[in-house]
């Protein structure tokens, strides 16, 4: 069970999977987060291959590109993929649920309706020829529905799935890498991918296959593979509708995985709050609202209580005032201001924002983009809200709207055993984990208050012609390697080791993605923000990457320091030509004692670092057998044929 750090590191990720294939004809309708699993919705509807359309393409233009780069002949794949069709077709059927009575029928049928219902209402012209295959379908099925299982609420799941998909976005950087993930491990073995993906009953765990000797031919799912896939689809069916008779056990379910978190993220919490301000602020500052954008609409879908949407329907000038009701106090800051509103640190727009009166704030702001206008004050009732509710609350209301497959196995009726794990393998290391980040916080401000002595020194000495810190580039200090990165390295071998294919995929996919694109996955950088927070106008990153070389290469570290500095002096005219060559080793053996002071903080700093990541590698999150998202794409027992679907017909 070695799975780390899912919703923790990247709590916040808004990863949308992609399809295997290029057409619709070819995979199950309807998508979900990446979560747990980049291979979903990998298997068709109709399993056997005589159906399948033909000019139908195997896999889309852009996979197939990689594919080809890798020297991978698609059409062999194509034709293995087929051959496994027709090997389950023949020799391995579904197994099936342990009986007519058993709950689960009522959601195979339903997750049946739901997809077929929604393909139905966004054919596409060149899929018309579904239309009444798929209309019959939907009558048979709804009948069914109405008659057995009159408890499912399947048009709450059609009109959730709908929404999903009205809001789903495609990222070009996520889809780069999930094809070069899928490509390098379908060049590697395409046999092992196909059969370990596709297979019919390929998502029941090796291990529980045949746990049942009553059942000598494998006719039925194990039954803690039945009993864990009716918990999760209960919780995913109750969470999409108003309907649900559980709410009681969810809620408390939920109580009982807040108070494990809450006494350590509350101890926290005076530091969190103000790094979650801070975080709105400097984005705010450098005009990256898409990341302000993201937040807020991650709280607004996880809660009516905190967000007001009345800021959208105010005109200009009473926004602005609500935004300054909010404000209070901090309204009198013409920088904060600045930044706030506009953006940058404009001097000028500082200065016309200071002392003035709420009438002439109101005329200035007025002027403000509205979308901008409507961000800022739904971002102050963030803070307003924190300020006197729990934050850990609050983190987990989103955690759960956000990845609701993954919080099914804590909500659905497996959750009270899977609390108890989880209660057992993390209590201690969330206290490790809450102690390293508080002694982290603590030796950064120790960094920053060294360095700043640093600085004074250094400027005492070059005297007032250069100003130090605006001739030092923080960015050019190497960085540690990211441990987000590691977290998926780490987890990407295990995954290797046990030949768990869809492990790969998911770990390869988010390493590629993290390694290349971290800096525009705004949940990544959040959680980033949060551990290394800005101190006195310097980033965190930057904090971090002077700490990291500094503490490992002191001699490298120095000459991008005082080397920035002389040639700042240089440019500037301020070296006579006998100076040019000597001044650098004079300049640092005058402040060697302030240079090894710091040296000696960033020592401490850098290994409260690690002991911070390296604690957090050891959280475990899974502790499910089955691998619900890979089950729900391939799972399907009824036959395609209509009369399967028969009211008449046996459950």
């Amino acid at each position: 069970d070695f799975h780390v750090c899912d919703p923790f590191t990247l709590n916040m990720l808004s990863f949308q999977r992609q399809s295997f294939k290029g057409s619709r004809q070819l995979y199950k309708c309807g998508t979900r987060s990446i979560m747990s699993n980049p291979a979903l919705n990998l298997s068709p509807p109709f399993r056997n291959p005589a159906i399948v359309p033909l000019g139908v393409n195997f896999v889309d233009d852009e996979l197939r590109s990689c594919l080809v780069e890798r020297g991978v002949d698609v059409d062999e794949v194509e034709r293995l993929y087929y051959h496994q069709c027709q090997n389950d077709a023949e020799l391995n059927h579904s197994r099936l649920p342990s009986s007519y009575e058993s709950k689960l029928w009522g959601f195979i049928y339903g997750q049946k309706l739901v997809a077929a219902k929604h393909q139905l209402d966004t054919l596409r012209e060149d899929e018309e020829f579904l239309r009444n295959h798929l209309t019959q379908t939907v009558e048979e099925l709804t009948r069914r529905m109405s008659r057995y299982y009159p408890g499912l609420d399947y048009k709450a799941q059609i009109a959730a799935l709908r929404k999903k998909e009205s809001l789903q976005r495609t990222d070009a950087e996520y889809v780069e890498s999930y094809n070069a993930a899928l490509a390098e491990i379908v060049s590697n073995d395409a046999q092992r991918f196909v059969s370990n993906v596709f297979a019919n009953n390929a998502f029941i765990p090796s291990q529980l296959a045949d746990e049942d000797q009553g059942d000598k031919y494998g006719d039925y799912l194990p039954q803690a593979v039945e009993t864990e896939l009716i918990s999760n689809y209960a919780f995913e069916w109750d969470f999409n509708s108003n309907l649900t008779a559980n709410f009681e056990a969810y809620f408390t379910r939920m109580s009982r995985l807040e108070n494990v978190l809450a006494p350590k993220l509350d101890s926290l919490s005076k530091n969190l709050r103000k790094n979650f301000a801070d975080f709105l602020l400097a984005r705010f500052a450098s005009n990256s609202l898409d990341d302000v954008r993201y937040v807020v609409e991650t709280i607004e879908a996880a809660t009516k209580c905190v967000v007001n949407a009345k800021a959208e329907s105010l005109n200009t000038q009473d926004l602005v005032k609500d935004c300054l009701t909010l404000l209070d106090e901090m309204a009198s800051s013409g920088l904060f201001m600045s930044k706030l509103f506009f953006g940058g640190g404009d001097n000028v727009v500082e200065q016309q924002l200071s002392n003035k009166s709420s009438e002439e704030l109101v005329s200035v702001l007025s002027t403000v983009d509205n979308q901008r206008l409507v961000l800022i004050n739904k971002a102050l009732q963030i803070y307003e809200y924190l300020k006197y509710n729990s934050m850990t609350r609050l983190f987990l209301s989103c955690l759960l709207t956000e990845y609701s497959e993954y919080f099914g196995q804590f909500m659905g009726e497996c959750g009270d055993d899977n609390l108890s794990k989880f209660e057992e393998a993390n209590n201690d290391v969330l206290d490790e984990v809450v102690a390293f980040q508080a002694n982290y916080y603590e030796n950064q401000e120790d960094l920053v208050a060294s360095f700043s002595a640093l600085l004074k020194s250094i400027q005492s000495v070059v005297g007032d012609q250069v100003n130090v810190s605006d001739a030092l580039d923080l960015s050019r200090f190497d960085a540690p390697p990211c441990f987000v990165a590691g977290i998926f390295e780490s987890n990407l071998k295990v995954a290797r080791e046990q030949g768990n294919v869809l492990d790969e995929i998911k770990y390869l996919t988010y390493l590629n993605y993290v390694t290349s694109f971290a800096s525009k996955v705004p949940g990544l950088q959040l959680v980033l923000f949060l551990m290394n927070p800005a101190r006195n106008g310097i980033e965190g990153a930057s904090l971090k990457n002077l700490a990291f070389q500094f503490a490992t290469d002191a001699s490298a570290a120095n000459e991008v320091l005082f080397g920035q500095i002389v040639d700042c002096m240089k440019r500037n005219a301020l070296l006579s030509g006998d100076k040019v060559n000597t001044f650098k080793p004079e300049l640092q053996a005058a402040v060697q004692n302030e240079v090894d002071n710091f040296r000696n903080i960033c020592v401490q700093f850098n290994n409260s670092r690690d002991n911070l990541e390296e604690s957090i590698q050891k959280i475990t999150l899974n502790f499910q057998s089955v691998n619900f998202d890979h089950a729900k794409s391939i799972y399907d027992p009824l036959n395609i044929h209509l009369a399967q679907f028969k009211y008449y017909d046996k459950r």
